[in-house]
């Protein structure tokens, strides 16, 4: 079973997103150990946010909050997870948690939006827009990028095995908490002592740094990755993200 990473929200971040969870099982019966998540999406005034999309990344679940921001998720296999929200008019926000056999008490906070990222304008009519900008930067010579395509031939299991190929970024193992199973989080090799760790994006969502990789959506799902290793080479438009030790842009093809 993977080693549990703790709770650890970014604000202004709140977007549902899973990653991979490791599901913990009763010892004595070998049926799937049980948590809830009891959460509550509020603004900088500390007020409710309704309506705001909760998601587990790599699961099913997608929940919506009610009047007063609160959602509730039972019957959750124990393990590690990636949450994300959003809403309309709100800066997307994100969180790692563990999930227990007990009930974990969880606040996000949403921030209203004060920027937008520009888009590159692409004529296309077989793409959807995001990746039509995608492809407009990569057609540009900077930073490192895996399409579809090129995913789907290498045929791997986690997005990690494909980031270790780069000359650019080293993947650091790491074993939190003593765990037996460790984490990887990818750091730039452009700086030394070699541990800059980069900003994971996930379809415009900002994931917790440091983030492990594993968490990520599995290969099958991704529509393509990019990724720049040092701040000189983070396009402007993405600007309001964390650039100092690099950016990895995952897009899903759900988006």
């Amino acid at each position: 079973m993977r080693m549990a990473l703790r709770a650890a929200a970014i604000a202004g971040v709140a977007l549902i997103t899973f990653v991979g969870a490791a599901i913990g099982q009763d010892a004595l019966t070998g049926t799937p150990s049980l948590g809830e998540l009891n959460g509550i999406v509020v603004d900088t005034s500390f007020r409710g946010v309704g309506d705001a999309t909760v998601v587990l990344l790599g699961t099913k679940i997608r929940v919506v909050t009610g009047e007063n921001g609160r959602f509730h998720i039972r019957r959750l296999p124990v393990g590690r997870y990636v949450l994300t929200a959003h809403r309309l008019g709100y800066e997307p926000v994100s969180a790692a948690l563990d999930i227990g056999t007990d009930t974990l008490r969880l606040t996000l906070t949403m921030e209203p939006v004060t920027h937008a990222l520009d888009t590159v304008r692409v004529p296309s009519t077989s793409l959807p827009q995001r990746l039509a900008e995608f492809e407009a930067r990569r057609r540009s010579g900077f930073g490192h990028f895996f399409t579809q395509a090129e995913i789907q031939r290498r045929n791997t299991v986690y997005v990690t095995e494909l980031i270790r190929t780069l000359l650019s970024v080293e993947v650091l193992e790491v074993h939190d908490h003593g765990g037996a199973l460790p984490s990887y989080y990818a750091s730039s090799r452009r700086f030394s002592p070699n541990t800059c760790l980069m900003t994971v994006v996930l379809d415009n969502v900002v994931l917790p740094t440091p983030f492990d990789l594993e968490l990520l959506p599995p290969p099958s799902s991704i529509a393509g990755i990019e990724l720049y290793s040092g701040p000189s080479t983070v396009p402007p438009i993405f600007a309001p993200y964390d650039k100092r030790c690099g950016v990895i842009l995952v897009w899903t093809k759900s988006g």
